[in-house]
Protein backbone atom coordinates (compact mmCIF):
# COMPACT_ATOMS: atom_id res chain seq x y z
CA UNK A 1 0.00 0.00 0.00
CA UNK A 2 1.01 3.55 -0.48
CA UNK A 3 1.80 5.54 2.40
CA UNK A 4 -0.53 8.31 1.64
CA UNK A 5 -3.31 7.77 -0.83
CA UNK A 6 -6.52 9.91 -1.90
CA UNK A 7 -10.04 8.06 -1.22
CA UNK A 8 -12.25 10.09 -3.04
CA UNK A 9 -13.37 13.98 -3.13
CA UNK A 10 -16.31 16.07 -3.43
CA UNK A 11 -16.84 19.89 -2.95
CA UNK A 12 -16.21 20.03 0.53
CA UNK A 13 -14.40 16.97 1.83
CA UNK A 14 -11.71 14.54 1.28
CA UNK A 15 -10.82 11.44 2.09
CA UNK A 16 -7.47 9.65 2.13
CA UNK A 17 -5.68 6.59 3.82
CA UNK A 18 -2.39 7.06 5.11
CA UNK A 19 0.41 5.08 7.51
CA UNK A 20 1.95 8.38 8.02
CA UNK A 21 1.88 10.49 11.24
CA UNK A 22 -1.49 12.94 11.80
CA UNK A 23 0.32 15.57 11.60
CA UNK A 24 2.37 14.72 8.64
CA UNK A 25 -1.25 13.75 6.76
CA UNK A 26 -2.36 17.27 7.98
CA UNK A 27 0.71 19.05 6.64
CA UNK A 28 0.28 16.81 3.11
CA UNK A 29 -3.61 17.98 2.55
CA UNK A 30 -3.36 21.18 3.83
CA UNK A 31 -1.15 22.12 0.90
CA UNK A 32 -3.75 20.86 -1.89
CA UNK A 33 -6.17 23.67 -3.33
CA UNK A 34 -9.70 23.63 -2.21
CA UNK A 35 -10.64 26.74 -3.06
CA UNK A 36 -11.50 28.43 0.18
CA UNK A 37 -9.84 30.76 2.17
CA UNK A 38 -9.61 28.06 5.06
CA UNK A 39 -8.03 25.08 3.21
CA UNK A 40 -8.60 21.76 4.14
CA UNK A 41 -8.65 20.86 7.74
CA UNK A 42 -9.27 17.31 9.26
CA UNK A 43 -12.64 17.14 10.26
CA UNK A 44 -14.20 16.78 13.69
CA UNK A 45 -17.49 14.61 12.25
CA UNK A 46 -16.79 11.34 11.90
CA UNK A 47 -17.51 9.74 8.31
CA UNK A 48 -20.86 9.33 7.14
CA UNK A 49 -21.59 5.87 8.48
CA UNK A 50 -20.72 7.70 12.04
CA UNK A 51 -17.29 6.01 11.90
CA UNK A 52 -15.03 7.81 14.08
CA UNK A 53 -12.42 9.96 12.12
CA UNK A 54 -9.93 8.82 11.81
CA UNK A 55 -10.28 5.41 11.73
CA UNK A 56 -8.20 2.43 11.15
CA UNK A 57 -8.07 1.30 7.32
CA UNK A 58 -10.14 -1.66 6.58
CA UNK A 59 -7.13 -3.29 4.21
CA UNK A 60 -3.99 -2.81 6.55
CA UNK A 61 -5.55 -1.73 9.83
CA UNK A 62 -2.32 -2.09 11.45
CA UNK A 63 -0.28 0.80 9.67
CA UNK A 64 -2.90 2.65 7.97
CA UNK A 65 -5.51 5.03 9.21
CA UNK A 66 -8.65 6.62 6.65
CA UNK A 67 -8.85 10.97 7.74
CA UNK A 68 -11.78 13.02 6.64
CA UNK A 69 -11.03 16.32 5.59
CA UNK A 70 -13.36 18.93 5.20
CA UNK A 71 -13.06 22.69 3.77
Amino acid sequence: MEEFTELGEAVLWKAVCSSLPQEEVERRVGGIFCGTSGGWKLSDKPFNDETPNPCPCSEAPETHKHYLFSC
